[in-house]
């Protein structure tokens, strides 16, 4: 193609993070757009409402500049397909805004936007282009999956706690549930497909990519934080599919096992914050329905039995009576409060 132009005819696109320039010299870009005296704010304005002639100017700055003007670019540029998105101004997307909505979340937050709230206005937008299949199937051949827990890992903590409710006692859950749901739908559609290289090409690179998040945690020092759990939960569809892929006996597994156990109930007492407690203590999935948001209720079945440790179990169990010492003590409240209802004050 022409000098600038990014190669989106790839089957699958997993960039690494490095600030490649894509353009070639800064020189060499449209002279009508000039992208080193591009000011991102300005930039932000003029991409703000969709029309053609934005639509044009997108397409020739998206992919320009150099080390930190590229960042810069691409994070306006995937702004804008986000707030287009977000209005209903684009329900469907070209390779080249995939390609600009996937490297964005590749990359930290923290690089991209001087607010972070603007990166989970970028990864919603993915989210709700997942309803759509043709966007779907572009976003999953670009490399959508492995990349959403990318962005995940830069951005659960936030979301999170963008959540807490006003009187900050409890959790909107909202916007994870709404990632949660495509992310289940996105792998529940993988795989459905019939076996074959199609297939594996979409759900090969998501298993490297929780092998490679799992192996990032460090279980010896416990150095397990909430984000870290968040995460885990968003890949409850995904684990049972995991755990067959892997071999019991490797590393890949005990490492699994490691981490599994240590979430369902951690012993760090600052995981049970009112704030984020429902969302960090996960011994309780357990009890869910299998088909449930969040279910862990394929580990008692078992292929996955293995998973859950000795003391685990005995947690497990404490964790039942403690339920039904509670449910007897509420019967025993509301039976008094019946009779009081029925015999009158005094």
């Amino acid at each position: 193609g022409e000098e600038g132009e990014v190669d989106v005819d790839a089957d699958i696109i997993m960039l690494d993070d490095s600030d490649e320039d894509t353009s070639g010299d800064e020189g060499d870009s449209d002279s009508a757009c000039p992208v080193a005296t591009i000011k991102a704010k300005k930039l932000r304005k003029k991409l703000r409402v969709f029309s053609p002639d934005v639509l044009k100017l997108w397409r020739s700055i998206v992919f320009r500049g150099k080390g930190d003007k590229f960042v810069e670019l691409l994070a306006e540029c995937a702004f804008a397909v986000a707030a287009w998105v977000r209005v209903g101004s684009v329900t469907k997307i070209d390779d080249e805004m995939v390609l600009c909505l996937i490297r964005c979340l590749q990359k930290s937050n923290s690089a991209l936007f001087d607010n972070d709230v603007d990166f989970i206005h970028v990864l919603m937008a993915v989210v709700r282009l997942v309803g759509d299949e043709d966007n779907r199937l572009k976003l999953l051949q670009r490399g959508v999956l492995p990349n959403l827990l990318k962005g995940l890992r830069n951005c659960a903590h936030l979301l999170l706690f963008m959540d807490i409710g006003s009187d900050g006692s409890s959790v909107d859950s909202r916007k994870l549930l709404e990632l949660y749901n495509s992310l289940k739908k996105l792998w529940d559609w993988c795989v459905a497909l019939p076996a074959g290289e199609e297939r594996s090409n979409l759900v090969e690179p998501m298993f490297a990519a929780i092998t490679r998040w799992l192996e990032g945690l460090h279980l010896k020092e416990l150095d397990i934080f909430e984000d870290d759990i968040i995460v885990f939960r968003f890949l409850i569809p995904i684990w049972p599919a995991y755990l067959k892929h892997i071999k019991l006996d490797s590393p890949e597994a005990l490492r699994f096992q490691g981490v599994c156990n240590w979430v369902l109930m951690p012993s760090d007492p600052m995981f049970g914050s009112v704030e984020a407690g429902s969302w960090t203590r996960l011994m309780g999935h357990l009890d869910m329905g299998p088909t449930e948001d969040f279910s862990l209720a394929f580990l008692l079945e078992p292929d996955y039995i293995w998973v859950l440790t000795p003391a685990s179990k005995q947690k497990y169990l404490q964790h039942r009576m403690d339920i039904m010492q509670q449910e007897r003590h509420d019967r025993e409240v509301a039976e008094r409060r019946r009779a009081q209802q029925v015999d009158g004050p005094g």
